[in-house]
């Protein structure tokens, strides 16, 4: 293996193949001139040679094209890589999924290796390093064949990668692979690396900034921070080739196909690649979209039917519009399976496209916090039609019709008010044929496509679409095995407009797919079990300023404003409507049920890179693939099919748990009635109603206090990866630490919660060995199922906190969340400053594991008088509920060796209630000045940590060698804050009903994820999170292995 410097371009042909029609709009990336690079760049890729004289080149796949060759490896193999650095700086390779000893890991950071040891972190330029490589552990059971990991180099995590240097290591069960190293089982391998590649960020932006077409106007662009010039050096692309021009990507009709999709990158590289046409297998499920997250690699099976061309591209709206797509070619070549098997059924639907008036809030109110939307809150900002446009927009919207005249309409039900802006739910059977009849009533042209399902090129929905006043035909052919066991009767999918993919889903053109099990639907396309009560939830942020609308509602409902209004960042932003079903601050109606409900929830969204959503029920849980929760994590593209069965009656807040969508309206409210029809056991008083367990129920207590302090986020101010001193100016970090009189440093004031002896609030209790770990985390709070939890809370800070927990049983006095939910405002709801509460909740079985979960599952507490600033301020932390049995005496796992609980987490201090205390006194020179307007001063209090702590600080993360060890791993924060989080030198296994092993695990705001690792590999290591921007401003930390000790002879 070696590593080669050369020029790539983005864009062979100068063409924009994705949409030819907006040729001008690529040019703003591929296109050199005076203003930009265009789409040629120097760049670093590895390559595989046939021997150590590194001059013959191993030939890989057209299709990889900037992507390092595939290394493929069975478990109990030895890789023996001699790798060679041909370029002219530094550089390194190292893999996941792999283990390794010290001088063949090749990732720099402070582990306390030297000499050779530290001589494979960075391979200077025409040196050689031998890697070698161990694959001790690889797929498991429930896993495919093979499973693909990222490889990449590690001197300087976010350059490395972004000049160009990331490949697929495939680690195999044992007898897949042949003697040349093919796989035996498939046909064809396919690699998809969704990437944007910000060469603003790579090594080699100082000599690319030369091919500019006027350097002297480049230099003075990019000194300046234009926003023109930075975004046109993103490169939105696949394999590293951007609005289709990526070529080889193609496979036989009925080959055995594997695709590896794998990502690397900032917080823009979460992904979702649908291949339109095609359906396939991945983690046991049928569908046609992978997604895959920075370090993050997804293993997908295929046999492709329907010879001709498929659209391959992202669905985040902004890399699709920015180019990230290419063309999947399926070649007839006579095989005998390469036809879909005949269809039994066919299902037809008639829709029809209609502009309409939409109203994201007709009642005029916040109905969560229940006050008007212009009264000064940020609401103001999208519904005050006297300064913008306000609350009403013209859309575009799938409208159902009887029959193919398109004269009567298929009217919703009560039970389908809920569904908003949404087309109409299509039903369909697995193996069933669909047809559409669209017509298209709107003025502009759109079109039908729609996920999971097998189609032809001439259905496709991204081709020329349907003009205004035309109708035509979609067919498509549902796929068998879609439903896997123990999934609901039906699951769901999208349908939506993909003409003009951005502009079409932000007009409103988007709608439910649901693939039922066979036998699951009447004549009439109506569910056969009709007990189950159904809502379709789609998520989206719809921004109007992309839905090409906005002349026609300005004029419409009498608004003008001038191009250059138009072209301002609040204007814009006050047109990104966040919504539930096109309905803003709890304004969608029909969220009604009964206690012990049958309730399936259908939840989706598509949206941008940075759109990811994190849907959050209070009040009660729901099933997903066996795991019980609260919370569910999607990226752009994605669906989720939960069930529940409410049991606690009341109105209940449903949000997004991501900061900025909650705040600015992606909320709703779901009432619980306690019916008559319904078995139901009244829980006002959980103590002395709750169905009486098998066993004597634990009541354990816990003394729990806010208080206030001094947090140093880096007592140790220097870089983990490089160890310079973050005080050292040009250092990456050094604007998180910076202290001077306009800069507030690495100490704040914050609110924490802390443990107590007892119910006097003198004696706080010390943190142990095993709790040193914690860092600004609040106790640890541990139960069993059917367990009852005290909390006696006392707010010793200077103003209101609460205590609301995740997944837990609770009424709605001892709820500890503050929103109007018809009921009067308690103590508890907000805890005055010297003031103690008790909170009372109660451990169900939906609180704890479910059948698919480990013997332990962790959620959250925090305050939430005011969610995202007291949890900003620092009042945040973990629970751990067990299983029966599984705690002993001393409340410790009675299965594992150890456990560690870790918060991955950018504490924004902006949003601190503490920020003017703590200018006032670390920055004064601050005083005085609008220093919220200042970016650099914003930037520097946002604080990207675990546990609180930056760069390396967290301690106490140790163990020994082949002990059992349990990470609960939280998040929680804003849309940038999901994290894939990454462990050096072990792996650790995923529990589910699948299990998935794997060294990068995503996290989802509000999510909490248990998983365990067998700490074979003895050393130093390190924990962090694979995101760019998080790796690069600090959340790290180190773990330790410590190796057994040979007894005595």
């Amino acid at each position: 293996m070696a590593c080669e410097e050369v020029e790539w371009n983005y864009a062979p042909t100068g063409a924009n193949k994705q949409n030819s029609d907006k040729q001008e709009y690529a040019d703003k990336f591929i296109k050199n001139d005076a203003h930009q690079i265009g789409a040629t760049y120097k760049k670093v890729v590895y390559k595989h040679y046939t021997d150590d004289k590194y001059v013959m080149e191993w030939p890989k796949p057209e299709h990889m094209a900037l992507v390092g060759p595939i290394i493929r490896a069975e478990v109990g193999d030895v890789l023996k890589i001699r790798f060679k650095n041909k370029a002219s700086r530094a550089y390194s390779i190292y893999s996941h999924g792999v283990s390794y000893e010290k001088p063949s890991e090749g990732a720099l950071y402070m582990d306390g290796s030297s000499g050779y040891g530290k001589e494979d972190d960075v391979v200077l330029p025409g040196n050689v390093h031998n890697y070698t490589w161990f694959i001790k552990q690889g797929p498991s059971e429930s896993d495919p064949p093979c499973i693909p990991y990222v490889y990449h180099s590690h001197i300087n995590l976010a350059k490395d990668t972004n000049s160009g240097l990331i490949g697929v290591l495939l680690i195999c069960k044992k007898g897949t692979l042949n003697y040349d190293h093919t796989r035996n089982d498939v046909s064809t391998e396919l690699v998809v690396l969704s990437k944007a590649f910000d060469e603003n960020h790579s090594w080699y932006i100082d000599h690319n900034l030369k091919q500019c077409g006027s350097i002297v106007v480049c230099k003075r662009t990019r000194k300046m921070g234009e926003t023109h010039w930075v975004e046109s050096n993103i490169m939105r692309s696949i394999n590293g080739r951007s609005f289709s021009n990526l070529e080889g990507l193609s496979a036989c009709a009925g080959d055995k196909v594997a695709w590896y999709f794998l990502s690397f990158g900032d917080e823009m590289d979460v992904h979702s690649t649908f291949v339109e046409g095609q359906v396939m297998d991945i983690q046991h499920q049928r569908k046609s979209t992978a997604s895959v997250y920075p370090g993050t690699a997804e293993a997908a099976f295929m046999i492709p039917h329907g010879p001709g061309s498929y659209r391959v591209s992202s669905m985040m709206e902004d890399h699709y519009e920015d180019g990230m797509s290419a063309m999947f070619v399926v070649n007839d070549c006579l095989y005998p399976n390469a036809s879909l098997p005949v269809t039994t059924k066919t299902r037809m639907y008639f829709l029809s496209i209609e502009e309409d008036a939409w109203d994201y809030a007709p009642s005029g109110r916040d109905q969560l916090k229940n006050t008007t939307l212009t009264e000064g809150s940020i609401s103001n900002l999208f519904f005050d039609p006297t300064a913008k446009i306000g609350g009403k927009y013209i859309k575009a919207r799938y409208i159902q019709y009887m029959d193919e005249t398109f004269l009567s309409t298929v009217d919703r039900k009560p039970s389908e008010k809920h569904m908003g802006i949404i087309g109409p739910v299509i039903r369909v059977e697995e193996g069933d044929e669909l047809i559409i009849y669209l017509k298209n009533k709107a003025k502009k042209t759109f079109s039908f496509t729609a996920q999971s399902l097998y189609s032809t090129p001439e259905n496709s929905g991204y081709a020329e679409g349907l003009f205004a006043g035309s109708e035509r035909q979609y067919k498509f052919q549902v796929p068998t095995n879609v439903t896997k066991p123990g999934d609901p009767d039906c699951v769901v999918r999208m349908y939506f407009s993909a003409t003009d993919y951005t502009r079409d889903v932000n007009a409103g053109l988007i709608g439910p797919l649901l693939i039922c099990k066979k036998g699951k639907l009447q004549v009439d396309n109506q569910p056969v079990d009709n007990t189950t009560k159904e809502f379709f939830l789609l998520f989206k942020m719809f921004d109007e300023n992309k839905a090409e609308y906005l002349d026609t509602t300005m004029t419409t409902y009498g608004s003008a404003f001038t191009h250059a209004q138009r072209q301002e960042e609040a204007f814009m932003l006050s047109n990104r409507m966040m919504s539930i079903n096109g309905y803003s601050f709890a304004n969608i109606p029909g969220l009604d049920m009964c206690s012990n409900d049958n309730v399936v929830w259908y939840i989706m969204t598509i949206g941008h890179s940075t759109d990811d959503v994190s849907p959050h029920f209070q009040g009660q849980t729901f099933a997903d693939s066996g795991r019980n929760s609260d919370t569910v994590g999607l990226t752009s593209g994605s669906t989720k099919t939960v069930r529940m069965v409410p049991d606690m009656p009341g109105t209940w807040a449903l949000l997004s748990v991501v900061n900025e969508q909650d705040i600015m309206g992606m909320n709703a409210k779901y009432t619980v009635n306690a019916c008559q029809d319904r078995p139901f056991y009244p829980r006002d008083n959980i103590y002395t109603n709750v169905q009486s367990p098998t066993y004597a129920p634990m009541t354990r207590r816990f003394a729990i206090a806010a208080t206030e302090v001094n947090w140093d986020y880096a007592s140790i101010q220097s870089d983990f990866v490089s160890g310079i001193g973050l005080n050292d100016p040009r250092a990456d970090g050094n604007i998180y630490i910076k202290h001077d009189k306009n800069f507030i440093g690495t100490v704040y004031k914050k609110a924490v919660y802390k443990a107590y002896m007892d119910v006097s609030f003198t004696k706080p209790v010390t943190r142990g060995f095993d709790a040193g770990h914690l860092g600004i985390l609040g106790p640890v709070i541990q139960a069993e199922v059917g367990d009852f939890i005290e909390i006696l809370f006392h707010n010793n800070a200077s103003r209101p906190y609460s205590m609301y927990a995740h997944g837990l049983m609770t009424n709605k006095s001892n709820e500890g969340y503050f929103y109007s939910d018809g009921r009067p405002i308690t103590g508890q709801h907000s805890v005055a400053p010297g003031q103690t509460v008790m909170y009372r909740w109660y451990v169900a079985a939906r609180s704890g594991p479910g059948k698919g979960d480990p013997n332990c599952v962790p959620h959250l507490y925090y305050s939430a008088v005011d969610r995202t600033r007291d949890v900003a301020t620092g009042l945040v932390g973990p629970m751990e509920i067990c299983r029966k049995g599984t705690l002993d005496q001393s409340n410790r796992r009675r299965d594992v060796s150890r456990e560690f609980h870790l918060l991955f987490k950018m504490f924004n201090e902006n949003l601190s209630w503490y920020l003017d205390d703590n200018v006032k006194q670390h920055a004064p020179g601050r005083l005085g000045t609008q220093f919220d307007l200042d970016s650099k001063f914003e930037e520097s209090n946002k604080k990207y940590s675990i546990n609180g702590e930056l760069y390396g600080n967290l301690k106490g993360l140790m163990m020994l060698q082949n002990e059992t060890v349990v990470w609960y791993l939280y998040a929680l924060g804003t849309k940038t804050g999901l994290n894939t989080v990454h462990f050096n030198g072990n792996t650790v296994v995923r529990q589910s009903k699948m299990n998935k092993r794997t060294d990068t695990i995503e996290v989802y705001p509000g999510m909490s994820e248990a998983v365990t690792m067998f700490a074979e590999n003895a050393g130093s290591w390190m924990v962090n999170s694979n995101v760019d921007i998080h790796f690069t401003s600090g959340m790290i930390a180190p773990y330790k292995v410590f190796p057994l000790q040979p007894r005595p002879v």
